[in-house]
């Protein structure tokens, strides 16, 4: 394992995490074929067997990129008032729907060559990951940290 420091100016709150992946890429140089993989530290609940997948997805090598997604049985709606995974005239009862794929931010994996050469974390054929419960909290803001400490004390008392 070797440690990569960032810059300064890739090391701040507002830096786009493509900037701090090609610097890493132009830091380390791997073959464009080495696939990179992006564990976000703000993700606590992402479970050995969430990488496990990923890994197994990789070595199946059907598509580019792969994202960590969470499915959920929310409804969800437009700005404009209108539902998006639903038609009015025949909504779902919830258990029978399907669900909607959130990012969780839990992962991103692509080849180097193809970070290069897009410019982005995720690009060519993309394919889903669908990641364990509670994946889908991600620490962003301070009530993500309530949720992260509400979860981890409920794991905690079930096991």
């Amino acid at each position: 394992v070797r440690v990569y420091r960032r810059s300064a100016e890739s090391a701040t709150d507002t830096a786009p995490v493509i900037e701090v992946v090609r610097e890493f890429i132009d830091a380390i140089r791997p073959a464009p074929d080495d696939m990179l993989v992006l564990a976000q530290a703000t993700s606590p609940f992402t479970s050995p067997d969430d990488f496990r997948q990923l890994q197994h997805a990789i070595d199946n090598a059907k598509a580019d990129s792969y994202i960590a997604c969470r499915r959920t049985k929310y409804f969800v709606w437009n700005d404009d008032g209108t539902p998006m995974s639903y038609r009015l005239d025949a909504k779902p009862m919830r258990q029978a729907f399907g669900g909607t794929l959130i990012e969780t931010g839990a992962f991103y994996a692509s080849s180097a060559g193809a970070i290069a050469r897009s410019r982005t974390l995720l690009s060519g054929r993309i394919e889903i990951v669908e990641t364990s419960p509670g994946t889908e909290i991600d620490i962003d803001e301070p009530i993500d940290w309530l949720k992260a400490e509400a979860l981890a004390k409920a794991i905690a008392m079930i096991q």
